[in-house]
């Protein structure tokens, strides 16, 4: 009696492995299944409505969006280091900053079996087919897991979020790729980032979501930095990112004047002329900066005498002078706004 209830107690064992495990893997080869799908796929799902990014998304950068199990290729790709995938799998997603990221945080949507004891990091560039490019930074910190509400494939999804300090500088126009790594190294279980339905992205925040160039990397399931797409529809991942931005100023033209009046204007930031021979209208754009006091200016373009004008500098965090120069403080995460208004002294009828 006692030798039948240890082996049942075995067999126990052995089946609940036989789930986490799976059939197949990346390579076509027997053993843990890369995706949440192959691993689960008959199981029910659960969606919320929900009308916000994740609580753990602030202040938010980014967020690519919201897992959604009731689409037709709702899946997730296996992103964790675990008692079964012992050397690891990472999820390598891309973003590109529309302005200067003070980065504090970071987090993935996860369908997950794991209670992660901590989670790796690292942000990378110049990742390509086969190349892991540069690494930007890197670490091993605590994590912190939130349930989502939703649920697909016989997994419960978390946001796994952490912080960095000190804060990370990623630069706009620079495309990154953002890994975050669940760890718990007793778990006999499983843990996939889920994919994001690209045509809906619920609760998207921040700049474009870049499709179709996020990267898998495990040596246990032989992949090299191989576009994620080799394992199913993985357009995108749910991941977001958590800071404040660098400060941009915008300066603008206001021209009070005969509406024949040739006169053009440079506007300029800190003697840098950003907008060149411009009249009423005419504008820097929004100028990103680093936090603290620069000047915004203008000097005389063609057919204009600074004269024949009173210049007047008005700012929208209420600072403002009858100038044609001023200083102003940025702090992070701030858009100020700043309109020169030059008045014609005397008209001509």
């Amino acid at each position: 009696m006692k030798r039948s209830i240890a082996l049942l107690g075995a067999l126990s064992v052995l089946t609940a492995l036989a789930v986490a495990l799976g059939g197949g893997s990346a390579s076509g080869a027997q053993g843990p299944a890369a995706t949440a799908r192959a691993l689960g796929g008959g199981a029910p799902a659960k969606s919320v409505s929900s009308f916000a990014p994740p609580a753990a998304c602030s202040p938010c950068l980014y967020y690519s969006g919201d897992f959604d199990p009731n689409d037709a290729n709702a899946n997730g790709l296996a992103n964790e280091k675990d008692a079964l995938v012992t050397t690891g799998a990472s999820q390598y997603t891309p973003v590109t900053p529309n302005v200067t990221w003070q980065v504090s945080g970071l987090l993935i949507n996860t369908l997950s079996g794991l209670t992660p004891t901590n989670a790796t990091w690292e942000i990378r560039t110049g990742v390509s087919e086969g190349n892991g490019g540069t690494l930007v930074a890197s670490g091993s910190t605590a994590v912190t897991q939130t349930p989502t509400g939703r649920s697909a494939f016989g997994f419960t999804e978390y946001t796994d979020s952490i912080g960095l300090s000190p804060a990370v500088v990623l630069n706009a126009g620079t495309t990154y790729w953002i890994n975050v790594t669940p760890v718990c190294a007793a778990c006999a279980n499983r843990a996939f980032e889920s994919n994001v339905p690209p045509g809906t992205a619920a609760n998207h925040v921040g700049p474009a979501n870049v499709l179709d160039l996020s990267f898998f990397n495990s040596a246990f399931f032989g992949v090299n930095f191989t576009n994620s797409n080799c394992c199913g529809v993985f357009h995108l991942f749910s991941f977001g990112v958590v800071g404040t931005s660098n400060p941009t100023i915008t300066v603008t033209k206001h021209l009070v004047s005969n509406p024949a009046d040739p006169a053009k204007f440079n506007l300029r930031i800190d003697g840098v002329t950003y907008a060149a021979n411009v009249g009423d209208g005419g504008t820097t754009g929004a100028i990103t900066v680093l936090p603290g006091t620069h000047t915004v200016s203008e000097t005389p373009g063609v057919n204009a005498n600074m004269n024949n004008y009173q210049a007047r500098i008005a700012c929208s965090d209420g600072s403002a002078a009858y100038a044609t120069s001023m200083q102003v403080t940025v702090v992070l995460g701030e858009a100020l706004t700043c309109t020169i208004t030059n008045t014609r002294k005397l008209f001509k009828v």
